[in-house]
């Protein structure tokens, strides 16, 4: 990232491995595969590629105009940079809403108060209509922070609500006119033409060494576990409303300990516990991490595996 002078300032990103929060110019994870048997896309791993490519204009103080690849802004969990989360993976809803795309933002603020909105490519890429979001969030008590938990958080209580708003409509070609490559005249596209949108909240609240916090995402029955218009790939013909609660303890200065539940909402009704211990060396550029994660489901046994990771972060 830099400057350029009179106002302006670009940002270009690399994601190694992560297949889910890279850039996807057709509305498609990159490293994406059509699969003709289950008559759907279905993401690879370990795959590298560009992320965030995109300039900033500060058109006048306090409003700015983004043009390019980027994250929009919906909830706080899937917004904030990739080192700065308190546990190594993002919540459900956090992977769900961090994957970048094509398009144009333009933000402000004034007093407690941030907003943005987005026009984008959208799921269906070039091929038909934007994807329409926009957010506002309050500073309530004290003032919000670019990360999760306690550490880093401002002195004194801090109280940040947040809403957003997005719809994202699907192309109008059906699955069965797909091209071997999975396109369409070039631009991938999936599912029928129907509107989705989802409507997501959340709050965060921190005091001394506490930090607490719950996100929820109400989305129309259209929209699939990536966030995605697809009706082929929907959770349920009634929508969800996946939800993640969570709370942090600071202590000794440099470790904080966390929990957090996940409820999927999915049609396999999946939930997970997390907890989590970091080890702050230089902040949150440099911290260890170790997790645990188990899950529960009632229909799908392979959700409820357990999972301990290690890891650490350098952020430069």
């Amino acid at each position: 990232s830099g400057s350029l002078g009179n106002n302006y300032s670009f940002v270009l990103g690399w994601d190694f491995t992560d297949t889910g929060e890279l850039y996807a110019p057709q509305g498609i994870a990159v490293g994406s595969t059509f699969n003709e048997d289950e008559d759907e896309f279905e993401s690879t791993s370990g795959l590298g590629g560009l992320t965030d490519a995109y300039v900033s204009v500060g058109v006048t103080d306090g409003l700015d105009l983004k043009v390019g690849a980027f994250r929009r802004h919906f909830l706080h969990s899937g917004s904030i940079q990739r080192n700065q989360t308190l546990f190594i993976d993002r919540s459900y809803l956090g992977k769900m809403y961090s994957a970048r795309d094509a398009g144009v933002a333009l933000s402000g603020s004034f007093s407690r108060v941030n907003w943005e909105v987005t026009a984008t490519n959208g799921h269906d890429g070039i091929s038909d209509e934007f994807a329409y979001s926009a957010h506002v969030d309050f500073d309530i008590i004290g003032s919000s922070s670019g990360n999760e938990g306690a550490y880093g958080a401002a002195d004194g209580a801090n109280l940040n609500v947040g809403l957003s708003y997005s719809d994202d409509s699907s192309d109008t070609t059906d699955n069965d006119d797909l091209l071997d490559d999975g396109t369409v005249n070039g631009s991938l596209a999936v599912g029928t033409a129907r509107d989705a949108s989802t409507l997501g909240g959340y709050a965060n609240f921190t005091i001394g060494g506490f930090s607490v916090w719950a996100e929820m995402a109400d989305q129309d029955k259209d929209v699939d576990d990536r966030g995605n218009d697809d009706p082929d790939d929907a959770n349920s013909d009634d929508g969800a409303t996946p939800y993640s609660v969570g709370l942090a303890y600071l202590f000794g200065s440099n470790y904080e300990v966390a929990f957090r539940y996940d409820d999927w909402d999915d049609d396999d009704e999946t939930t997970r516990y997390n907890v989590g211990l970091n080890r702050y060396i230089d902040g949150h550029d440099i911290k260890w991490q170790l997790n645990y994660s188990t899950g529960k489901s009632d229909k799908n046994k392979e959700n409820e595996n357990d999972v301990i990771a290690l890891g650490i972060a350098v952020g430069f």
